[in-house]
């Protein structure tokens, strides 16, 4: 038995196609039977095929072709894969082999970590390139480049947004542009997606924003935006900056005529932490024109200025009705103790007997040291975890890493626990919450895995279902990218690759939960927005009634519920918009038609009261002939 292949290497989409020859070397006449495997390079069947009753005469040979054959698909694992005929007969049976190679066109990227690192200051830009090629080159290979939702994703562009590696053209570069808003400062973390027909690579993205900057806006309210002459108009100012700790500034406000002269002034000092609003009031020119209402930030060396226009009018007794000044809130005053928390990661995987670990981050956001900050975890025993350091110090705005250690005991229990993590001092930080998995080994931890990511995608399905009646377009983005990780991390499964399954589920599990909490956030919104416009639904519907029904169901996130009440109540709204213009012009009918029957009662008394007085002049006249 010998056994031949048509090419040596193949690529995807290929096809493999096996002949096999039969020879009679003995000294009778044979009946049997062919059987052939192609095997891939870690030993799996990926197919098998066969052909009875040959009969091969004494010294005959006969090639036999068209019955096995196999086409090499894109996720197929490169190298050296084998082909084994088998050809029984009687009792016996004799094999021969052929090898053939696989190529895997993997995207390779020469960087020595898998990320892209940069540094930039706020409103800020940086850079970074590198270069990308394709092992084991088959074909003309397109590849895109994207990045993940939000900061910093949404910071990046890539120049240019897509290559064509070729067989001339083998290595391409790549050049990452970050240009970074008006942002604190902090380290945002985020994913680059490069992607092509046969291969995917995605890159961390870690961009560390560092520098101080400002932001000055004023804004004057639509009612001041004409006033009469000698009137008061006032602004809205804001300041804001990138770092977070108190600082004393002055800010002064002026009233500038279009030559830039200043006609009005006032000044003032400020205490501001990350924000500063106030409104600020100057009495209006004398006389009519265009005017610049301008503020002027000063902080060390740090100078600002921003402006709007308004309009000064002569106004003509009687005295046109003031528009009520818009009432604003002053900006909220940072607590003497406030921190924040955040953890480097949304879930962690371990097998029993090993340990695995997490960073927490908590900031200092309040004008007072932080003492003895500690970390507390609820969900696991206390005798799992250590915490370094045990207890922090931490000064306003600076920040306090912890590095805490899970050491999971052989004996504990396989499942998915559920993290509160929160520091705590004088005040407690916001609470966030880690996935555990623990398992015996990588193959239970991934099984857990891809368990917990269905029942989450389920739970993002179900939340995705309120698109009925709202835009979920924002969120929808993180369960595109979702699925995409879990077809991949649940191909890995199935090829037995557990730890890069494992990476796959990781990277999908917090995006389903992104989507669960941003549509939570979207029908709060909703329900807030539509309880302001309550007072416009008549007084005969039971608003009431489906707002307790929405706000249940979103407490119990019955999410494909929850429309039913919301365009109902979206419904009185609208019915509200026409019932009290309704209710108005039927009023104005009712006088107008009472006024209408009120001039014709009128009428009619006069025309009596004229027919009397015309019967006693009639009277009259007939008793001055009479006695004439």
């Amino acid at each position: 038995v010998r056994v031949f292949v048509d090419k040596k290497e193949y690529c995807p989409g290929d096809t493999v196609n096996v002949t096999t020859e039969l020879a009679n070397i003995g000294n009778m006449d044979l009946v049997g039977n062919l059987s052939t495997e192609i095997r891939d390079v870690r030993g799996i069947r990926r197919v098998f095929a066969g052909k009875l009753d040959i009969q091969l005469p004494v010294s005959w040979s006969e090639n036999i072709t068209n019955y096995c054959f196999y086409t090499i698909q894109i996720g197929d694992p490169g190298g050296n894969w084998t082909v084994l005929s088998n050809f029984t007969f009687e009792s016996n049976s004799s094999i021969g082999n052929a090898s053939f190679f696989v190529k895997h066109p993997d995207l390779v990227v020469n960087l020595t970590e898998p990320k892209i690192e940069l540094t930039a200051s706020p409103l800020g830009h940086n850079h970074s390139a590198f270069r990308i090629w394709i092992e084991d080159f088959c074909d003309d290979t397109k590849v895109t480049f994207n990045a993940s939702s939000g900061a910093p994703g949404d910071w990046v562009s890539f120049e240019p947004e897509e290559v064509l590696i070729t067989q001339e053209e083998p290595m391409k570069e790549v050049l990452v542009n970050v240009s970074v808003p008006f942002t604190l400062e902090g380290d945002y973390y985020g994913k680059i997606f490069l992607q092509s027909v046969y291969d995917n690579v995605t890159l961390d993205l870690i961009v560390h924003v560092k520098g101080l900057a400002y932001q000055l806006n004023v804004t004057i309210p639509e009612s001041f935006k004409e006033v009469c002459l000698g009137d008061r108009v006032s602004a809205i100012v804001n300041v804001t900056k990138t770092r977070v700790g108190l600082i004393d500034a002055n800010l002064t406000y002026q009233i500038r005529d279009v030559n830039g002269n200043v006609l009005k002034e006032s000044k003032e000092n400020i205490t501001m932490n990350v924000s500063f609003e106030t409104v600020a009031s100057l009495i209006s020119p004398d006389k009519e024109g265009t005017y610049y209402f301008v503020a002027i930030f000063q902080h060390n060396q740090t100078m600002l200025e921003a402006n709007d226009t308004f309009k000064v009018v002569k106004c003509v007794p009687p005295e046109r009705e003031r528009k009520p000044s818009e009432r604003l809130e002053a900006a909220p005053i940072t607590p003497l103790y406030a921190m924040t928390l955040k953890l480097s990661t949304d879930v962690l995987s371990v097998v029993t007997g090993n340990k695995t670990s997490f960073l927490a981050y908590v900031s200092n956001i309040g004008s007072a040291t932080l003492r003895n900050v500690k970390i507390s975890i609820e969900g696991i025993p206390s005798s799992w975890v250590s915490i370094f350091p045990p207890l922090g110090d931490i000064i306003p705005g600076s920040t306090q890493q912890f590095l805490v250690v899970i050491n999971v005991p052989l004996n504990a229990k396989t499942g998915v626990y559920t993290l509160k993590v929160q520091a705590v001092d004088e005040a407690k930080s916001n609470v966030e919450e880690i996935t555990l998995i623990v398992a015996k080994n990588w193959k239970e931890a991934a099984l857990l895995l891809l368990q917990e990511l269905e029942r989450l995608q389920r739970e993002a399905e179900r939340a995705l279902s309120v698109k009925e009646c709202m835009d979920v377009s924002t969120v929808e983005t993180y369960h595109k990218d979702a699925d995409f990780a879990f077809e991949r991390g649940k191909k890995e499964y199935e090829e037995e690759n557990y730890v890069e399954a494992i990476s796959w589920f990781e990277y999908a599990i917090p995006l389903e939960k992104k989507v669960m909490n941003g549509v939570d956030v979207m029908i709060e919104v909703e329900l807030t927005t539509t309880n302001q416009s309550s007072f416009i639904i008549p007084p005969f519907f039971e608003e009431e009634k489906y707002f307790q029904l929405a706000s249940n169901y979103l407490e119990e996130r019955k999410y494909e519920e929850i429309c039913e009440p919301i365009e109902k109540i979206r419904m009185f709204i609208i019915a509200g918009l026409t019932f009290w213009p309704g209710i108005f012009l039927i009023i104005i009918l009712l006088t107008v038609v009472y006024l209408a029957y009120r001039r014709k009662k009128k009428l009619e008394e006069r025309e009596k009261t004229l027919e009397r007085l015309k019967e006693r002049l009639l009277e009259e006249k007939s008793k001055y002939e009479t006695v004439g």
